[in-house]
């Protein structure tokens, strides 16, 4: 790697002197820009999931392989890794006047996740970070989590560690104090969409498909919008434009970012979340929580569980419907639209 270009490296788990899950360390340490694959047996399904949590790879395949599944995988993730290095997307970030960047003491809480340290190790380090602290308990007390407490190892114990992550890396997104009053309602409405986004999403696998949501996609709901937040974060006066357009007219709203910025908030969004060091599967959740049908796309059923989740929390919020909505989605996941509709008018979300 020292001497030639690597795209891709695709490694077992099972290797003298060095493991997968070590090598992979060491390349993503090195060279952050490769893609990095598994290929093992499910004995090692453990140290799988650990590696996809903490995004030491993008991918995994467990033996005995089938050879297609493998290269058009392989394929997918190229594609991917192309759309998120087009000349457009580099150009709009290296204009950015402001990059929003983890602080030391946030990306010492997040090397404290991913070393597995003791919860309450954490939750003393969050309490000392009054920025996360302050927004992590107005989550655990809001109506999606409805948890009354001052506690911030109760509010982390209960919100989870992956959720935690998440909140840590938007939390740079969310200083309001950068905006005035009228502004600052947009940012919050944004927010409020995103935590009924997450918490609609964890009901669909929880209730609907009766299964355990991955756990390097826990917070899939929180985070699918976060390149709306960066552009509305460097762009404000001309994102809210876009948005009263939209209202007025039925030209799609991806279309008029694409005119306005020659990207797509789910470029810039899935940009960020690679920078970031996120899962590649809340990478995936960024780029095409829109396009959810995309043959590129990995993740399929989470891709199109967040498209479900974020279009009705709309919904639910009484806000306007700006990108279109395909209802056969539902079919793609295999939940019945009038099972699902009928559910949630049987909660309170808001």
């Amino acid at each position: 790697m020292r001497s030639h270009t690597v795209d891709l490296v695709l490694s077992d788990m099972r290797m003298p002197f060095m493991d997968g899950y070590e090598f992979l360390s060491q390349v993503k340490a090195d060279y952050p820009s490769i893609i990095r694959v598994i290929l093992s047996g499910y004995s090692d399904e453990k140290t799988i999931f650990k590696a996809i949590l903490h995004n030491i790879a993008q991918l995994y395949l467990f033996k005995p392989w089938n050879n297609d599944e493998l290269l058009r995988s392989i394929e997918q993730l190229l594609d991917t890794a192309d759309l998120l290095s087009s000349k457009d997307l580099l150009i709009l970030f290296n204009n950015l006047e402001s990059l929003p960047a983890l602080p030391s003491c946030h990306q010492e809480i997040l090397e404290m996740i991913e070393r597995d340290e003791d919860i309450q190790v954490i939750a003393d380090a969050i309490e000392k970070d009054p920025c996360i602290s302050s927004r992590l308990l107005h989550v655990a007390n809001s109506a999606f989590y409805g948890l009354h407490t001052g506690s911030v190892k109760q509010a982390t114990l209960s919100i989870g560690l992956p959720n935690i992550r998440s909140l840590i890396c938007s939390t740079s997104m969310l200083n309001t104090s950068e905006f005035n009053e009228e502004d600052r309602i947009w940012v919050e409405r944004l927010w409020k969409h995103s935590l009924l986004t997450s918490k609609l999403l964890h009901f669909i696998y929880d209730e609907l498909l009766k299964k355990q949501m991955p756990e390097a996609a826990y917070s899939a709901g929180i985070l699918h919008n976060i390149g709306l937040f960066l552009l509305l974060h460097n762009y404000f006066e001309p994102f809210l434009k876009l948005m009263d357009q939209t209202q007025k007219s039925p030209k799609c709203f991806l279309q008029r970012e694409r005119e306005e910025f020659n990207v797509t908030h789910q470029e810039v969004g899935a940009y960020l979340a690679r920078w970031w060091g996120l899962p590649f599967p809340l990478v995936e959740v960024a780029l095409y929580h829109h396009r959810p049908l995309d043959q590129n796309i990995i993740n399929t059923e989470l891709v199109a569980c967040v498209n479900i989740a974020q279009h009705y929390a709309w919904l639910l919020m009484k806000e306007p419907i700006l990108i279109e909505f395909s209802p056969e989605l539902f079919d793609h996941v295999g939940i019945k639209i009038e099972e699902f509709e009928a559910a949630i008018k049987n909660n309170t979300w808001i």
